[in-house]
Order: C-alpha cells, then structure tokens, then sequence
C-alpha cells in the first residue's frame, strides 16, 4: 500500500528493520541517540543568542503581514485531519439534527491565518449535516405520503407547536447552525480569510485581533465560544504574554466550552532546523522571516491550563517519524497535542 492511501495515523512501525520502506511512520519516538543529537544541536544553538530582540518583538505583527503578502494561501495545507483529532467539534452535528440544540454551535479559531482550518471545517459540517439531514427529510416525506387526508385538531396543534416527532426534522440546512469566529494577529492572513471564494458573513466573522490583548473583541461576547481552536497559534507567542494570552481563552469560553491545542513541540525537527543566531532564549527563535516560533513542552502547557482554572482532558506528544529513503536519514516530527475544558460550574 502506497503511503497516501493508508488511513491517516495507522502507519505503524512494527518492525524496525523495514523503517526506509515508507517514508512516514506514526507513533514513533526519538531513540536516546537522536535525542542526545537534538540535545546537543540546541546547546549549539544557544551558543549565539540574539542580544537585542526588541525589533522582533514590537515588529511581530508586521512580520506577519509580510509573510502573508509574499507566501498567499499557498504556504499551509488545509487541515482536513480535524475530523480524526478534533471530534468534538462536529459532535453537535448529531444533537441539532435531533432537535437539541437551539442556538448555533460557535466556534473561534485564534491564528486563523489563511482559513486553513476555517474552509475545511465549514466544508466537513456542509456535508456531515446534509448526510444526516436526508434520512430524516425522507422519512417525513414517506410518512406525509402514507398519512390519511384528514388531519385532527390535537395533531394540527402539536405540529404547528414545534411539538412530535416533526420537531427532530431540522428546518433549513443544518451547517447555518455553525458559526466561526476568525482572527489572526496579522491583518493581511484576515484578508485572506475574507477574499476566500468560500466566505459567507453569514458563517464566518472575519477580523484582527491580538490574543495577548488586555482586551476581548468586541464582535465576540464574553463566555459566548463552544470551541477554540488553537493550531500552531501559540508557539507564535512571546513566553511573557501566554498567561494573558490563556486568560482571554477562558473568559471567550462559555462554561463547558473546549480548547483545541495543537503545536509545536520541543526538539521537533523544525528546532532541530534552525540556523546559528536565531535563538531569541530558550526554545524561542526567529524564523527565516523575521516571524516567531516558540517549542513547548507539555509541563508548560499543563501549568498555564490549569493554572487559569481549566480543566486538562488530553495532553500529550504526537510523534511521527519521516524518512528519506535515497540518503537513509531519520528526521523526527514531534507535536503538542491537547483538549482543555473551561468547567461547567465556572461564572
């Protein structure tokens, strides 16, 4: 089987002899001799620190822009793996075709970037709700063909009352019960966001907003958010603003609400990649671009969640080991995966 065909996830290294004949393995970690390498090319890495990172700091959202100007929407793969990591956030596709949730289930990406989570996922709901609506549509329209012609007053009342089994049957498409809240610290990212071909006011509030902002957006209510999704948004962030950063995300969430964490991890090989003089401290670097990136580690990640009230359900490595099998090379892929939960009792 041909790697691109294989379900996404179940690539699974068995025997270690036969590593070079994919050129991608899950769930496989670093050997200690690969992290004593990664270790030892940090320590080179720290031998030549940046002194004076001022400019980068107050520039970051410049930088942005730049990268966004130069790289389009072409530099990010749409994230069609949501569905397989992310679940719940189409679980409530379910719950409104049974007629269970009233409002629209709201969702706020921070680091929207180019849409690349907010097309496929919208696309993912169209199509999950159409699957789920049709049964349901055909099931009515079978039994308003075998009912008899005359209807009684009591079944009249309860229809016209939103009341039986027709109140189950949604009205109208069932993706107009989603909504996505777009931001991204880069105006030039929400303007693409809002050329996109896909883009429906009606679905998606596009704007610019600064997570580390001691200030919510004024477009999203306080404890108004189902779902936050966080991908590879925090590692852009300087250390110094996370815990006002993750201050934001809990007040944004509605009690119950859920976080969506996915993120570079320490010794990732794109640590491992960077250049002399791109250290900023420990772990934070600067890019080819002039943009930022930060390798978290889960402990850090778990003390702010829960260090801001929030509950940890899942938190963890994902490893993936890719392979160039012409040269024999091993390079490891290691991301932070995670699902916090604001609690339910919180005001």
């Amino acid at each position: 089987m041909r790697d691109r065909e294989r379900p996404f996830g179940s690539r699974l290294l068995e025997d270690p002899t036969n590593v070079f004949a994919h050129n991608a393995w899950d769930h496989v970690e670093m050997t200690d001799e690969e992290k004593l390498a990664a270790e030892a090319k940090i320590r080179e890495h720290a031998a030549s620190i940046i002194e004076d990172p001022t400019d980068l700091l107050d520039r970051a959202h410049a930088h942005w822009d730049e990268f966004y100007n130069r790289n389009s929407s072409h530099f990010f793969k749409d994230r069609h793996w949501l569905a397989i990591e992310f679940p719940e956030v189409f679980g409530p596709v379910g719950e409104m075709r049974r007629g269970t949730v009233e409002e629209p289930f709201t969702v706020m990406e921070i680091g929207c970037g180019a849409g690349n989570t907010v097309y496929p996922l919208l696309a993912e709901w169209q199509k999950r709700t159409k699957a789920q609506a049709e049964p349901a549509m055909a099931a009515v329209a079978e039994g308003a063909a075998a009912a008899p012609a005359t209807v009684t007053e009591d079944a009249a009342t309860s229809s016209a009352s939103g009341e039986g089994d027709a109140a189950a049957v949604p009205v109208g498409p069932l993706h107009e019960q989603l909504f996505i809240h777009a931001c991204d610290f880069s105006s030039s990212a929400v303007q693409l966001v809002k050329t996109n071909p896909a883009f429906d006011p009606k679905h998606v509030n596009a704007f610019v907003f600064d997570l580390t902002s001691d200030a919510l957006p004024p477009s999203v209510p306080k404890g108004s958010v189902d779902m936050i999704m966080l991908v590879f948004c925090f590692s852009a962030l300087p250390p110094a603003k996370w815990k006002q950063a993750m201050a934001n995300i809990y007040d944004l969430l509605k009690p119950g609400g859920m976080v969506a964490f996915r993120d570079y991890a320490r010794l990732d090989l794109a640590q491992l990649r960077m250049k002399q003089g791109r250290m900023i401290d420990d772990n934070f670097y600067m890019r080819g671009g002039k943009t930022l990136v930060y390798f978290l580690t889960p402990e850090e990640i778990r003390e702010l969640v829960e260090g801001h009230g929030m509950e940890v359900v899942q938190l963890g490595l994902d490893h993936r080991l890719l392979v160039n099998r012409a040269r024999q090379l091993r390079m490891n892929r290691l991301w932070l995966q995670g699902k916090f939960r604001k609690p339910l009792t919180a005001k």
